[in-house]
């Protein structure tokens, strides 16, 4: 065969395997694209630490295998030049990149460029700073979880989300979306589960979330919100999860949160909230943790937690607030749990935690406390566990627990305790009652600092011991004595 002819044979098999469209089951993350690595895909969003100082975001990756067919794999990568795209096409004899002038528009059974598929297109995930400026186009309408995030989206126009009638979980944290048009979200009848956590949304409009009417779980932390309109939740009347933490709300939204009488969980915090009006949950038949925690709040109304059927309330979140004294009004029978620490709270009262007669765990940590009144805790009738922690507490009395039959953690360590002989009797006794107080460590008299109180002997705190017991063991004498004396003088008589 000569040069000619070889030639005009290789060009003919060139075109036919061109002519041949790529089949593909799966697609992949560009290997160039930043911060892309194809083995990974996300599997969780936002841890979120609520601690005084700081909000932590975390995604956690796992190992995802991508399956494909016996033929062929196809990966979608941008060129340098402007309107190309590349599809670089591999088969077990060989690789072919075939470079087109034309815009890229997603195929049928292909992912979109930035996002990679799990092999059956039921879960799809997004990311790209510098090149996603919108929702892709062209998610597969079989996905049921999508994620796009960690991209520089400004704004979800109207229908951004067309077509994905099968769409279940719709992840859309850590973007830079500051609005969202009315209608972005129409056609997601099916979504349950909505992040836009830590993006710069300062406006909630009456028919942002229309569209959403199966929405269970809504994720708002970390935006720039300032209020909510009263029909903000007009379209979600299912939400039982919602999350506001780290917004810039100045009053609590009552009037929008009233529409949610599903909610089961509702966090508020790290706002700029002061207060908590009368009849907050009041529709709220199924609420069970209120987290209101890092506010500014100085008070809660007495009816702020009135229901209109029996309390469903189980756990309320109160620390890091401005309460100087503790809100003991407020509180429902129903609470099991209350978190009160780093509250300016240097006493408590008698009778405090009076309505609280199902509570089992209540943490008083980190407030100044200096004093406890020796009724403090007698209403506590189903406590398990109180943490007195790291407050600027001396010294303790028997009858501040001896009604608390069901205590059996209390955690003391981190105050200045004073080691004298009544401390050392009472936490001695709180070990014969089977409750546990490890780490208690003596503050004063500087010979015992850093000593466990429960390490040292009554001698060494000043408790008399020995002539207890050598009193004692004179009186049983005097007593045999008599009784000697008495026989004998039976016996001679």
């Amino acid at each position: 065969m000569d040069l000619r002819t070889g030639l005009t044979v290789w060009t003919v098999v060139l075109l036919a395997t061109l002519a041949v469209p790529a089949r593909s089951t799966s697609a992949m993350f560009d290997q160039s694209s930043p911060g892309f690595t194809p083995e990974q895909t996300p599997t969780a969003g936002l841890t979120l630490n609520l601690s005084t100082a700081q909000l932590t975001t975390t995604q956690v990756t796992t190992t995802s295998e991508s399956t494909t067919d016996q033929s062929t794999t196809s990966t979608y990568a941008e060129t340098t030049e402007p309107g190309t795209s590349s599809k670089i096409v591999t088969s077990p004899d060989d690789t072919t990149l075939v470079t087109t002038t034309e815009a890229y528009t997603p195929t049928p059974g292909f992912c979109p460029l930035y996002c990679y598929c799990q092999s059956d297109r039921m879960a799809v995930y997004c990311r790209s700073f510098e090149h996603l400026h919108s929702v892709p186009q062209g998610i597969p309408t079989s996905a049921e979880t999508l994620w796009v995030t960690e991209s520089n989206i400004p704004r979800l126009e109207t229908n951004s989300f067309q077509n994905l009638t099968n769409l279940q979980t719709l992840m859309l944290f850590t973007n830079l979306i500051t609005e969202i048009a009315d209608g972005a979200f129409n056609g997601l009848s099916s979504v349950k589960s909505l992040d836009l956590a830590s993006n710069q949304i300062h406006t909630i409009q009456d028919d942002t979330f229309k569209g959403l009417q199966s929405l269970e779980y809504l994720e708002l932390t970390g935006n720039s919100i300032q209020t909510l309109p009263p029909s903000a939740f007009q379209h979600t009347p299912n939400i039982r999860h919602l999350i506001l933490t780290y917004n810039r709300f100045q009053t609590y939204p009552i009037e929008a949160l009233s529409a949610l009488t599903n909610l089961e969980q509702l966090y508020i915090a790290a706002t700029k909230i002061t207060s908590i009006p009368a009849n907050s949950i009041s529709t709220m038949s199924n609420l069970t943790i209120l987290f209101l925690q890092v506010n500014e709040l100085e008070s809660i109304d007495p009816k702020a937690f009135a229901t209109q059927g029996p309390s469903t309330l189980r756990e309320l979140y109160l620390l890091g607030n401005k309460f100087t004294t503790v809100p003991s009004d407020s509180f429902v029978s129903s609470i099991r749990k209350l978190v009160l620490s780093e509250n300016p709270i240097t006493q408590i009262q008698d009778d405090d935690f009076s309505v609280l007669v199902n509570l089992e765990t209540l943490e008083l940590k980190k407030m100044g406390l200096n004093e406890l009144a020796v009724g403090s805790f007698r209403s506590l009738k189903n406590i398990q566990e109180i943490d007195l922690s790291e407050n600027e507490l001396t010294a303790l009395n028997k009858s501040h627990f001896s009604d608390l039959a069901t205590l059996r953690n209390l955690t003391l360590d981190g105050n200045p305790w004073r080691c004298d002989c009544e401390f050392w009797k009472v936490a001695h006794w709180l070990g014969t009652a089977n409750i546990t107080t490890d780490g208690v460590k003596c503050e004063a008299p500087g010979e015992l600092r850093g000593r466990s109180v429960l390490d040292l002997s009554g001698n060494e705190v000043g408790c008399d011991v020995n002539n207890g017991r050598l009193w004692g063991q004179t009186g049983l004498f005097v007593f045999i004595l008599q009784v000697v004396v008495y026989v004998c003088h039976y016996v001679w008589h």
